[in-house]
Parts: C-alpha cells; structure tokens; sequence
C-alpha cells in the first residue's frame, strides 16, 4: 500500500524546471517586462522619453559598432520581445549616410508645380528680423482682430456693486434695505435663455491683454469691446431694492458713452412699466451713445402665464391677432387700453423661451408673418407665432 503511494506521487504530474527552452510567464498580477531604453537615467523626465532622443543615443551605439546598418537594423535593435533578454546591437560603418537616407525618405521632393510644397518650404527657412508692424495695418482691419479678442457672440452680463443685504428686526421685518455702490461686482456672458454663465475671459477667443499693450491699441481695443459687445443690466426699478439710480456710475468715468447695445430682460411685462413709461429716457441721458435697447420677455411654456395669453387662437386672422396682441401690451405696460404713447425707435421688445439664443433673435431683423393654416398642437409652431406678434404688436407704438 505505501509502494503504491509513492509511485503516485512520483508519477503526479509536476511543474517543469526552468529552463532556456521555457517562456517565462508572468504572474496575473504582474506586469510585462519593461523595454530597454536607450537613454540615461538623468534625462529621464517624468517617465517619458520622446522618440527624437531614444534615437539619438541608438545611433550613437550605432557608431561606435561594427558591421553593416540599416533602418531594419535600428528599429530590431530599439523594440525588445519578451524572448530576448538583450536587444541586438547592430553594427555601422558610416552613421552620415545612414542619417543621409533616412533624410531623404521622410522628406518629399519639392517641385515647381507644388505651390503647397513652395510655401511650406519658404516659411521654415525664413527668419524673423522685427516685430510685426501691427499699427501701420489699416483701422478696419486692426478693429477686425480687436473683434476677435474681446467681443464674444453672447450677453455680457454686468452686475453693480451695492451694500450687503441686512436682516431687520422690529416692524419691517426682513425687508431688505440696500442701495447701489459705484463699481462693476462681476461680469458673466450668457448666451443661451436659462443658459450656463461663464466668466467673460473663459470665452472663446477672448483675450483682454490686448488693452495693456500701448495706451493707442488700448484705446481702440476699448472702444470695440464697449461698443460691439451686448451688456445686459439688471432691470432695477423703484421697487426693487436696491432701487435704480444712474447717477450712481456703475462703469468707470468715459466709459457709457461708448455702450451703443443694451439688453434689460424680465418674466413679465410687469417689469417693463417703469421702464417704458418714461424710464428709458433716464438710461440715455446716462448712457448717450447707446443705440438699441432690447427688452426680453423671458416666457416659461406656451400654456402657462404670459405665454397662454399671448398664443394664437384657432382659426384667428394674422392681422386681427396683432392688433389683439397690441391690446394686450397696452394694458400690461400702461395699465389701461386705448393708449397710443409713443415709445422711441431704438427701443425694441422680444419674447423669447428657454433654450433660445440671444444673439441669434436680436440679430434678425426680418420678421416672418406665419399663414393663417397652423397646427395650434405644435409647440414650435405657437412659439414663432409668439415671437413675431409680439415684435409687430410693439411696433405700433412706434410713431
């Protein structure tokens, strides 16, 4: 009984000795074998080496060597496998030619034909003697590149500084009593309605070192960052807290009188009274070089609040719909119908919902008129019936 346990035993089959005939297989948990790198030590930066110099210290082994080269040669002796344990060193007679051929085969010839091939060629061979001369381009071209660095295609939301916000006790319980401090607080763009807002310099293109160059590019950089730019204010009336004050400057002495574009937006017309009953007025003596004010409506859903109101009937004329529509606002801004105030050119009205671009509704100028054949169950649709009856509707007051 013993003898036949121990000639199981010696017949069990048993792992195999490590040999040169045997593959040298690594544990699950383990990792390859690292390749041999031709480099030293010290110009190992951060764990990587680029190719550029693992091929300069190849072919200075190459050089010191003996025997034929070739690029096989190079690439066999700089890519190890797992069965070799050393890379084998190829031998060179003349590493110049070797660099000569190599040259030759990543580098195309250059033809009379290949315009591409001409400029590619002239540009790495030329030097730069100066400093472009950018003041002796012309103006408009010079205000094209000032466009591109602190102009952004968004609202460039500007917010004033004011007092901190004080929890009263007694009578007026929590009634916020602040006031406007001179100074901007912050500037975000937004360019989408109920968007993300980013910060001015986060923006694409934007880059305003520009203005610290000299004081003449600083000067005509201000005035197409000021003047091309969109600046939404917040629509502060003698209601809200603080209350609205433009003598307090919100920008710097100079300044306004460059803003040509100004945006104020609101949920409901409710906010747009003061401003369309004579508070307009107030924002041009301080802002004289302006020349649009944009009023935003900003609209939830087409079948809630201002918006339910504002859609299309079934079966309603286009025209008899403005004038319905005109009604509306008459009694929204002026709290009464039959009103025929004038209201000035450079101020406009907009509905937009979220999701809208900015941009994109304030730049349109062409209004299209929908037909009279619509599908009153499509959102999309009762939205760009919205969008253009409210612009022809505020159009009336204009005289």
């Amino acid at each position: 009984m013993g003898d036949l346990n121990v000639a199981a035993t010696l017949d069990a089959p048993r792992t195999p000795e490590h040999g040169n005939n045997q593959l040298l297989t690594p544990p699950a948990t383990a990792r390859t074998p690292k390749r041999f790198q031709f480099f030293d030590d010290e110009e190992d930066v951060g764990g990587r080496v680029p190719r550029r110099i693992r091929y300069t210290h190849e072919l200075k082994d190459l050089e010191s060597s003996d025997g034929p080269v070739t690029l096989s040669n190079v690439e066999e002796g700089y890519i190890t496998t797992l069965e070799d344990s050393q890379p084998t060193t190829p031998t060179s007679s003349s590493v110049s030619e070797l660099l000569a051929t190599t040259s030759q085969a990543s580098d195309p010839p250059v033809t009379e034909q290949d315009d591409l091939a001409g400029i590619v060629h002239t540009n790495n061979t030329s030097e730069v003697t100066g400093p472009f001369a950018f003041m002796k381009l012309p103006l408009t071209i010079r205000n094209n590149v000032y466009g591109y660095l602190v102009t952004t295609p968004s609202l460039v939301c500007v917010r004033q500084n004011r007092t901190t916000e004080l929890n009263e006790k007694g009578v007026y319980v929590y009634a916020e009593n602040r006031a406007l401090l001179s100074g901007i607080s912050f500037v975000l763009t937004k360019k989408m309605v109920d968007g993300f807002k980013s910060r001015f310099g986060r923006a694409p293109f934007v880059n305003v070192s520009i203005l610290t160059t000299n004081q003449k590019i600083s000067q005509e950089a201000k005035a197409v960052m000021y003047g091309e730019n969109v600046f939404q204010l917040s629509n502060l009336t003698k209601e809200t807290s603080p209350v609205v004050d433009y003598k307090v400057p919100l920008f710097p002495r100079g300044y306004p009188k460059m803003i040509r574009h100004i945006v104020i937006s609101a949920k409901s017309l409710y906010g747009f009274r003061e401003l369309l009953n004579g508070g307009h007025r107030d924002l041009k003596n301080y802002y004289r070089g302006v020349e649009s004010l944009s009023i935003i409506i900003e609209l939830d859903d087409v079948h809630s609040g201002f918006a339910k109101k504002a859609a299309r009937k079934a079966g309603e004329d286009f025209l008899q719909y403005v004038k319905r529509m005109h009604r509306v606002l008459q009694l929204g801004i002026f709290d009464c119908t039959g009103i025929s105030r004038s209201i000035p050119d450079w101020v406009h009205l907009y509905a937009l919902f979220p999701g809208d671009n900015y941009m994109d509704n304030l730049n349109n100028t062409v209004v299209k008129t929908p037909g009279n054949d619509f599908d009153i169950q499509d959102h999309d649709v009762v939205k760009e019936n919205i969008r253009a009856v409210i612009i022809l509707a505020f159009d009336m007051f204009k005289k």
